[in-house]
C-alpha cells in the first residue's frame, strides 16, 4: 500500500478510537437519566390543608377521627353532628362554628409555620370544653338512657300486672268468689309485694278470668291441629232438684 493511504487509514483509525469513549459515555449519560426515578407528587384537588401530604393525613385522621376536611380546610365532625350542647352548655362554652362548618385554615408565610398553627389549632380544639362535653353527648347517646328508663319501667308494669293476673286465677281455679280479688291484693302488698295500683274489683277479675280463659282454649286449640289429635265428646243426661231433663256436653 502507498504511504500516503497507510498515513491516512491510521490517521481515521485514530479519530475512531478516540471518538468512541465519547458513544460510551453518552448512552450511560443516557441510560442514567432514564433510570432515574421520578419524585412522587400529590394528587390534585384533595380536601385536606395542601401543606399535609396523604401520609400525613392519614395519620391525622388515625390519631383524631373526628377530624375531617373540606376545601382545603379542617373541621370537626363530632361538633357538627351535636352543633347544640343542651343541658352542657354553661358560661362560655359553646360549639364553635368554624369546626362544625368545616372551614378552620391554617397561616404563616411558610410551609413550616402552616403546620405549626393546624397542630396548635387541633390540639387547642381537642381539649376544650365544647369539644369534650360533644363526645359526652354522643357516647351517652351509644347508652341510650332514656330507652332503657322506658324498657325499664315497662317490665316493671308488666311484672305487676302478671301478680294481679296469678291473683285473678287463684280465685277462679277453686272457684271461689271474685269479691275477694281486692282483699288478696291488699294482703300481698302488705306483706311487700308491689302490686299494680289498678284492675283491683272484682269486675277487673272477671274480665282477667274471661281473658285467661280464653287464651287457654286458642293453646289447646292449636296444640290439637299440631298433633292431628282426636276428640272425644261424651253425652250424658242427669236430673236437677227441679226434676227437669238436662243435657251436658
Amino acid at each position: 500500500m502507498h504511504p500516503f493511504f497507510k498515513q491516512r487509514r491510521r490517521i481515521e483509525e485514530e479519530a475512531t478510537a478516540e471518538s468512541a469513549p465519547a458513544v460510551v459515555n453518552s448512552e450511560a449519560s443516557t441510560s442514567f437519566v432514564l433510570s432515574t426515578p421520578e419524585i412522587p407528587t400529590e394528587p390534585e384537588n384533595v380536601s385536606w390543608p395542601d401543606v399535609w401530604t396523604n401520609e400525613m393525613w392519614n395519620e391525622k385522621r388515625k390519631l383524631y377521627p373526628w377530624l375531617n376536611s373540606s376545601n382545603g380546610k379542617i373541621g370537626c365532625g363530632y361538633c357538627a353532628s351535636i352543633k347544640n350542647l343542651g343541658s352542657l352548655k354553661s358560661q362560655g362554652v359553646a360549639i364553635s362554628k368554624e369546626w362544625a362548618s368545616t372551614t378552620v385554615c391554617c397561616y404563616g408565610s411558610d410551609r413550616g409555620k402552616k403546620l405549626t398553627s393546624l397542630r396548635k389549632k387541633i390540639f387547642e380544639h381537642l381539649k376544650s370544653d365544647a369539644h369534650v362535653n360533644a363526645v359526652k353527648i354522643l357516647e351517652s347517646a351509644k347508652i341510650q338512657p332514656l330507652e332503657k328508663s322506658v324498657d325499664r319501667q315497662n317490665r316493671s308494669e308488666i311484672n305487676e300486672t302478671c301478680k294481679v293476673f296469678r291473683t285473678a286465677y287463684f280465685l277462679a281455679k277453686p272457684d271461689r268468689p271474685y269479691s275477694d280479688h281486692f282483699d288478696l291484693l291488699e294482703l300481698q302488698q302488705l306483706n311487700g309485694a308491689d302490686m299494680a295500683h289498678g284492675l283491683r274489683s272484682r269486675f277487673s277479675a272477671t274480665n282477667i278470668i274471661d281473658h285467661v280463659a280464653q287464651e287457654m282454649k286458642l293453646k289447646i286449640c292449636k296444640r290439637i291441629i299440631e298433633i292431628n289429635g282426636k276428640i272425644s265428646i261424651l253425652f250424658d243426661e242427669s236430673t236437677t232438684l227441679s226434676s227437669k231433663t238436662t243435657l251436658i256436653v
